[in-house]
């Protein structure tokens, strides 16, 4: 689950790399709620932390897609969930599948939101730890003024919170996480190369589809900074993978939380 917040950029860890594999992810209904799912370099992620995320990804997928249930589907039988997307069909006036289909729908939807909650809590503490490592911390006020940016209104600020599930907690973790990283990259990224004129004309050309009304002059600031994201891309890219390498031997998930690239398996 990736979220973007104004004057930050989208911060999905090693997304330049290969995509993740599930291994096991085996959704523990009852147990302590101190059960540990994952500890990075011995720091645990938590049961109660990982509940959590999994049902505010699937609050954050019925947003982004009206036909999938904002709750976590629930297994074994997955009736709740079936019913629900029989009637977004329905309403949707589109045709219904069988019960079996439904189904294998319902369980792969709930593999997905695990695989987010596994993914945004291994990684984010990869990120803050690396900060710490290279002395990226950023401050309190860099997260307030962050935060501000994207919710200027209290008003907004306040609704997004009762329709999401997130805590103000919550919004300033992904911060603190989201400015560590732009800040790790930008550090590794290497020099700032020269973009000419008429690079940003040749890229305006060719993607006028997806650039829509604005005219060249326009979209010169964002182009200028598209292309040079892609020259650094390769320097970010083999950071970025280096970190990951590091964290990765330092991470262990308990029996049922296990992912490719995010949990260590000796």
């Amino acid at each position: 689950m990736t979220r973007s917040f104004v004057g930050v950029e989208r911060w999905r860890w090693l997304a330049l790399l290969v995509g993740v594999v599930l291994l096991v992810v085996a959704f523990v209904t009852s147990g302590s709620s101190t059960a540990t799912v994952a500890r990075v370099a011995g720091k645990p992620i938590g049961l109660t932390s990982y509940r959590h995320w999994v049902a505010v990804s699937a609050v954050s997928a019925h947003a982004s897609d009206a036909s999938l249930p904002p709750f976590v589907p629930d297994a074994p039988s997955y009736s709740r969930c079936i019913a629900f997307e029989r009637a977004a069909l329905v309403k949707a006036h589109k045709s219904v599948p069988s019960e079996a289909t439904l189904r294998t729908d319902c369980s792969s939807l709930r593999t997905s939101l695990a695989e987010s909650a596994v993914e945004l809590l291994v990684s984010g503490q990869w990120i803050l730890d690396q900060g710490v490592r290279e002395h990226v911390t950023p401050s309190a006020a860099q997260v307030r003024s962050a935060l501000h940016s994207s919710f200027p209104k209290a008003s907004g600020l306040v609704h997004f919170l009762s329709t999401s599930k997130l805590s103000r907690a919550d919004l300033e973790f992904e911060l603190r996480v989201a400015l560590t990283g732009n800040q790790l990259s930008a550090r590794h990224s290497g020099a700032t190369p020269t973009v000419t004129a008429a690079q940003i004309s040749a890229y305006y050309t060719a993607n006028r589809s997806q650039i829509g009304n604005e005219t060249l002059q326009q979209a010169t600031p964002a182009i200028r900074q598209a292309l040079i994201a892609q020259a650094q891309a390769p320097a970010v890219e083999a950071y970025l993978t280096g970190v990951q390498k590091y964290w990765l031997q330092r991470t262990t998930c308990a029996r049922g939380y296990r992912i490719t690239n995010y949990c260590h398996v000796a």
